[in-house]
């Protein structure tokens, strides 16, 4: 009897402890859901307000240790420097909000920082890699049968193409969305749309239909939380009076859009509301525009939003050479140049600086442990003479110890050397050349004879000659890293088809200007295991040689076959294009490899195949080639289906 008494009080104790400790779990999340309330609504009205209750919640939720409270924080945070055009920032803090939502396995949450990537990737001119955040956003959101995400996510791909001009893709993306849409309450996702409906017929020049879904998007932006939809819709109305002529009108519309950002603080909707009020008064009152410019400019300083200084000084330059005024022109694009070259070389020489300053650790560790080893000696030595009794056996055996040890140091560290010297040697044979060729346009553009038709060729060749510089250094950059850091794997099994294809859709537009056709013949049940972001590198680098190297109207094959017998998927990169001489065959994959000109004259750099097989042996993998002159190569490639336990 007495046992029974007491097992019922320990089981009505233990049901009081459980209930106790989910309502704990119940009350921090309604905090958490307070506080994310609080910042949606003082976001645009009292942005320093919403960074206190940003901050507070962060806090708060890692003091429970919360992540997804951690998370949902990360995101608010990510918001807020996306809206100050604070790009990195907001880029940092959706990459660690992600990571958390990740690790808890919550694909609607990854499938929400994916996409803000994409927007923040967009919006600093990354075009390629905002298609792909939003690809992989739609990915998650479908798997987490999230109808929210899904609509987010082809609202993404919409504006990526709408920003190219892809205005047939945009408009499908956009029309998917809205079918989703309607099958969801109302939301910001609305306003969105609107606007994406009245920029799309606002470019097929159908203004009254573009009017009415821009204004029914303003009806329903009376909310403080919707002011930044306000601004957005007002500014695409003002766009579409511009584009019927209605210079007055737009006007109008644009300074209702800047007194709204500056009431809410808002410095991106600011920046973008001057920019358009500077445009709109480019041909009516050339001294007005440039009063907005030097406002934009004055602000964009303040926010270090150098991207923006630039784009207000060139929209300066010209209106400068618009009413004849060559010098000033001339002393504005000189800051513009500036400006943009201390940008590029900031970038460079923080890269360039976390190398160097990789090699001196590694440099300084080895020497530490020199001398450690050198003092050591020493002492033996010392040790010997007193204890020479011992036998000249052991003496002989350790002294033979720590010189083996020495060496191998000493060996390390003439390595660490090596890869310095080799690193500086190709920084000196890709880099100096384009950067010769960039000075000498920059000299040609800066003549006051050149035409503005010749100028704006010389631009072009000007941006195509730096992104090709950037792209070298990024390569050499990743390069310089693996050799003093290693090169570190996350193997996992994955259907090799679905990375063929978005490899495959980031190089169709190289691809079409040549007129080369890529055929994809992977089947959809193949898979192999390996470093998935490596994995894309060795493909997308592969592929692009073999565009680079096809002649127009040629084709690329791109075929998979598994062997489970032996374990392992053969991946064959096929095209018919200028082939590679006998003689330089065994040389493709060497460090002194020199980078050959596509047939269309295109540049390269003389490390991409370099990585790709030491990417590929560090998957477990090999690579080799076979290749007749000017009948085309053919690149196979080794990996194994699954990994196997030693």
């Amino acid at each position: 009897m007495f046992n029974l008494k007491l097992f019922v009080c320990l089981s009505l104790a233990g049901l009081s402890v459980n209930a106790q400790q989910s309502k704990t779990v119940s009350d921090q999340n309604k905090l958490i859901t307070r506080y994310d309330s609080l910042i949606s609504n003082y976001r645009y009205s009292k942005p320093d307000s919403a960074l206190y209750y940003i901050t507070k919640g962060l806090g708060y939720a890692r003091q429970q240790q919360d992540i997804a409270g951690q998370a949902l924080m990360l995101n608010q945070m990510g918001m807020m420097n996306d809206n100050q055009g604070h790009y990195p920032e907001a880029r940092g803090n959706y990459s660690e909000s992600f990571k958390l939502y990740q690790k808890l396995g919550a694909y609607k949450g990854m499938a929400t920082e994916t996409y803000r990537l994409g927007v923040v990737s967009q919006r600093m001119g990354n075009n390629d890699k905002a298609v792909a955040y939003h690809l992989s956003a739609l990915e998650y959101s479908e798997h987490a049968s999230d109808k929210h995400g899904i609509v987010e996510a082809n609202l993404g791909l919409f504006e990526d193409y709408f920003s190219q001009h892809s205005y047939e893709t945009s408009a499908g993306y956009l029309a998917v969305a809205d079918s989703v849409n309607r099958l969801l309450p109302f939301s910001n996702l609305n306003f969105t749309i609107d606007n994406g409906y009245g920029k799309l017929l606002r470019e097929r020049g159908q203004y009254e239909q573009a009017k009415q879904y821009v204004m029914q998007g303003l009806a329903k932006t009376n909310s403080p939380k919707y002011q930044g939809f306000f601004i957005t819709l007002t500014n695409t109305l003002a766009s579409i009076y511009t584009k019927e002529g209605n210079i007055a009108q737009a006007i109008v519309l644009q300074k209702q859009s800047l007194e709204k950002s500056r009431a809410i603080n808002n410095d991106l909707r600011e920046l973008e509301s001057l920019f358009n009020l500077a445009l709109s008064y480019k041909k009516l009152e050339p001294v007005k525009s440039l009063e907005y410019y030097e406002q934009a400019k004055t602000l964009a300083l303040d926010k270090k939003s150098y991207k923006q200084v630039i784009t207000a000084l060139q929209g300066m330059a010209a209106l400068y050479e618009q009413s004849g005024n060559y010098k000033a022109a001339y002393g504005v694009q000189k800051q513009q140049y500036k400006l943009a070259d201390s940008l590029y070389y900031q970038e460079m020489s923080k890269q360039i600086a976390g190398i160097v300053s990789q090699y001196e650790l590694n440099k300084s560790k080895l020497n530490v442990q020199r001398l450690q080893l050198i003092t050591k000696r020493e002492q033996l030595q010392r040790r010997i003479y007193l204890l020479v009794a011992i036998g000249i056996a052991i003496l002989m055996g350790i002294g033979l110890l720590f010189y083996l040890r020495l060496r191998k140091i000493n060996y390390n560290l003439a390595n660490v050397n090596l890869v310095k010297d080799k690193l500086l040697s190709v920084f000196a044979h890709d880099l100096r050349s384009p950067f010769v060729s960039i000075i000498n346009l920059m000299h040609i553009i800066n003549d006051e004879d050149v035409t503005h038709d010749e100028r704006a060729t010389l631009l072009h060749k000007l941006e195509m000659t730096s992104k090709a510089s950037l792209e070298t250094l990024d390569g050499l950059l990743k390069w310089g890293q693996m050799q003093m850091k290693g090169i570190q794997v996350s193997p996992v099994q994955f259907a090799i088809k679905q990375v063929v294809q978005s490899i495959q859709f980031l190089l169709a537009e190289t691809a079409s200007q040549k007129n080369v056709k890529v055929f994809n013949l992977v089947s959809d049940d193949i898979s192999l295991t390996a470093d998935v972001d490596q994995f894309e590198f060795i493909i997308r680098n592969i592929l692009s040689n073999a565009i680079k190297f096809s002649k127009p109207g040629g084709s690329v094959w791109i075929l998979a076959d598994a062997d489970t017998a032996k374990n392992e998927v053969s991946i064959s990169i096929r095209d018919n294009g200028v082939g590679i001489a006998a003689d330089k065959l065994d040389q493709i994959f060497n460090l002194d490899n020199v980078s050959a000109s596509g047939t269309a004259n295109e540049k390269g750099t003389s490390i991409g195949l370099l990585m790709s097989k030491q990417f590929i042996t560090a998957n477990h993998g090999a690579i080799k080639v076979i290749s007749q002159p000017d009948k085309g190569s053919e690149f196979l490639i080794t990996l194994p289906i699954e990994l196997k336990n030693a």
